[in-house]
């Protein structure tokens, strides 16, 4: 259920809906926009390296995690109500790109704490399953969220991406009052802060003796900036080349999120049958072919009619069949990640673990998205950016997971 919280935000506001929306309306300038965006993605992701080995090493140092995802949840729904606001007036760019990074952040910060509570709930051999219908219902409420927009079709880009901080805090309620919490009393900050630092610094430490650990988060650390660098600005390209109105992106999103929850669920199944590793790379490769077909296909829709039907050239038919397969391949992909750092990790010290998870997974994350905006600056073109990063990120990752040996089942 707290991926089912938390889901419709990087669906809505972070891939679909407000995107579009910054680049044309905000920024009003979809090279410029789409540099922008790139920016504040980058220094989210930059401010999650600082602070999620220590999110972690806190929530282990105090027992409980469940004061920290409240605490995450208030910020996250408080930046979102602030993004309304910023969107209210022309200019407020800055604002903008402030309000988005902070809930970013605290969102997936709140992902160190639960993901940590994961043997709370589950044994061990149970973890690849759960993990894949985690990510099932994850796209499974974005499904919903898009829906109830298309309902209520008079509701802005603003005011359906604000709402995702509401139901943010509405549906992490299940977790806080019945997923079990590790013992513990909440200390004061200090004494908190030095127990973390000691225990990151051991952390670093140990690291070098799971070294298998190591060489995965490496993988991850590529393989998922090449993923993040193509869906974070997937339906900028369909909006700014393909001329995709907003119905259009509706569809996609929706097409996308069930291929999504079905390769996440179908690769927990695999991932309990055949172990983490195989269904990673399987995900992996199937992202790369359908990326390079994607650019190759590529079509330019700018004499596009402005009456055409929905999806009316082979052009638009294409793109969308890849990236909906490449959305299948993302769900496997969340499922499979997971459980293979819960199967490589000591038992006793997963909230530390996970924190050096998101962070190693944080630590060149901003490289991608800064990387296709100074591309897209530099060329004055964003299938250069968008997909020239993605591409060369998901191969390496490729390569370096090849090396990681999973435990024996």
């Amino acid at each position: 259920m707290a991926d089912w919280a938390r889901e419709p935000f990087f669906t809505i506001v972070l891939s679909l809906v407000f995107p579009p929306y910054f680049v044309s309306v905000v920024a009003a300038d979809p090279v410029r926009g789409t540099a922008l965006w790139g920016y504040g993605l980058a220094t989210a992701s930059a401010l999650l390296v600082v602070l999620s080995p220590f999110a972690g090493a806190a929530a282990d140092s105090t027992g409980r995690r469940k004061p920290w995802i409240v605490g995450c949840v208030i910020v996250a729904a408080a930046a979102l109500a602030s993004l309304w606001v910023a969107t209210g007036a022309p200019g407020r760019i800055i604002w903008v790109l402030a309000s988005c990074a902070l809930a970013q952040l605290a969102i997936e910060l709140s992902r160190v704490f639960t993901d940590s509570m994961v043997l709370r709930a589950a044994a061990r051999e149970r973890v690849g399953e759960l993990s894949g219908l985690a990510v099932g219902l994850g796209f499974a409420a974005s499904i919903l969220y898009i829906c109830a927009t298309l309902v209520f079709d008079g509701a802005s880009a603003r005011t359906i991406s604000a709402l995702s901080g509401a139901w943010l805090a509405v549906f992490f309620v299940p977790l806080l009052l019945w997923c079990p919490d590790y013992p513990g009393e909440l200390r004061g900050w200090a004494a908190s802060r030095r127990d973390s630092l000691a225990r990151l610094r051991n952390l670093l430490r140990d690291l070098v003796l799971v070294p298998q650990v190591g060489r995965f988060l490496l993988a991850r650390m590529i393989y998922w900036d090449g993923m993040m660098g193509l869906f974070s600005f997937i339906a900028i390209l369909a909006s700014s080349r393909l001329e995709w109105r907003a119905s259009e992106i509706s569809a996609f999103g929706l097409l996308g999120l069930i291929a999504g929850a079905a390769g996440g669920i179908f690769g927990g199944v695999l991932d309990r049958r055949f172990g983490s590793k195989r269904p990673l790379m399987g995900a992996l490769v199937i992202m790369l072919a359908v990326s390079i077909v994607m650019l190759i296909e590529l079509p330019d829709n700018s004499e596009r009619a402005i009456d055409a039907k929905l999806f009316s050239s082979a052009g638009d038919l294409t793109f969308l069949s890849l990236a909906i397969v490449a959305s299948a391949g993302v769900g496997a992909l969340l499922a499979s990640s997971r459980s293979m750092m819960v199967r490589l990790s000591p038992a006793d010290r997963l909230g530390e673990f996970f924190g050096l998870y998101v962070m190693v997974g944080r630590a060149s994350s901003f490289a991608a998205p800064l990387l296709v905006a100074l591309a897209t600056t530099a060329f004055g073109n964003q299938t250069t950016g968008v997909f020239g990063v993605a591409l060369t990120f998901m191969a390496f990752g490729l390569v370096l997971l090849g090396r990681v040996h999973e435990p024996a089942r």
